[in-house]
């Protein structure tokens, strides 16, 4: 899990919300596309969600709590059957940090939220975490989701405690965490990932390597020479096993720490770019604009605005 630490520290959260249902004994409501990775809990009584695309609900109650990363769109119903109409019909607040979804009705309670992330590290979380997981109220690990999603939901509603963004962003991996760590223990199938890559002898040389220099000028002939593999043998079993061919991947990991330092250091884009094995100051920001989707210097003048 050493890599998955690393990964995930590179990962900053850049918006999230609270979101809240409460619904009387007999209701459907459909949610519409959405990226970002979203937690909730059922709080009480009990429903069914249904993915779109899937055949089969998933019975919900009291104490569960699921993941979705995928950002498929959804309908949560009290019984199979219903007729489900948008959400957008029983949305009776709306903020930058809250929504809340009533018929006015208590019979079932949801809270959770939504973590939204760069084109980069959604590309990256999107491998390591299965597209939906429902840690059942009996689970063993469903008591620190639970405490963590609560205490999410404390944070996200206040709004001048010191320091809430960076205990949402801790909160948010912690939670991340704890669902891979679930994936493993139960054996869920997900697509090619670091993680895989890592259970092979040759493969976890390179990228261990990368990931402990990511600025040295690393190609595909040192690489595979570490793995003791032909050029040709080695990209494709690591991109089989990782997902990406390994320069892409290596290019990923270097774009997300520089993010990561655009966030939270004081460092000059020059000197980022040179941290990170960049010559150049045009060469890394025309990189970064590519991978990322935005500028680096529109990066953190994004980030660091008062939220």
């Amino acid at each position: 899990m050493a890599i998955v630490s690393e990964i995930l520290s590179t990962v900053i959260t850049e918006h999230f919300y609270l979101a809240s249902l409460s619904f009387g004994p007999r209701w459907a409501i459909s949610f519409e596309q959405k990226q970002g990775i979203k937690f909730t809990t059922v709080t009480r009584g009990a429903c069914w969600i249904k993915l779109a695309g899937h055949t089969t609900p998933i019975y919900l109650t009291a104490g569960d709590c699921f993941l979705m990363s995928s950002g498929r769109a959804f309908t949560v119903s009290s019984a199979e059957g219903l007729t489900a109409v948008n959400a957008d019909r029983y949305r009776v607040q709306k903020s930058e940090r809250s929504q809340f979804f009533t018929d006015q009705g208590t019979d079932t309670q949801l809270v959770g939220g939504r973590f939204f992330y760069a084109k980069a590290a959604v590309d990256t979380l999107s491998q390591l975490l299965p597209e939906f997981v429902c840690i059942k109220a009996n689970d063993p690990r469903n008591p620190r989701l639970t405490e963590a999603i609560s205490r999410f939901v404390e944070e996200a509603r206040s709004t001048d405690e010191t320091g809430s963004t960076f205990m949402i962003d801790l909160l948010a991996k912690m939670m991340m965490i704890e669902l891979i760590r679930h994936s493993i223990s139960q054996g869920l199938q997900l697509s090619a990932n670091p993680l895989i890559g890592m259970k092979d002898e040759r493969i976890s040389r390179a990228m261990e390597a990368m990931h402990s220099k990511l600025s040295h000028a690393w190609n595909l002939t040192d690489l595979a020479s570490l793995a003791c593999m032909s050029r040709s043998n080695f990209s494709t079993k690591f991109r089989a096993l990782v997902g990406s061919p390994p320069l892409d991947y290596l290019q990923k990991r270097r774009m997300l720490q520089a993010a990561s330092l655009l966030s939270k250091s004081s460092l000059s884009i020059t000197e980022i770019a040179h941290t990170i094995g960049y010559d150049t100051e045009s060469g890394f920001s025309t990189t970064f604009r590519r991978v990322m989707g935005i500028a680096p210097q529109k990066y953190r003048s994004d980030f660091t605005k008062p939220k």
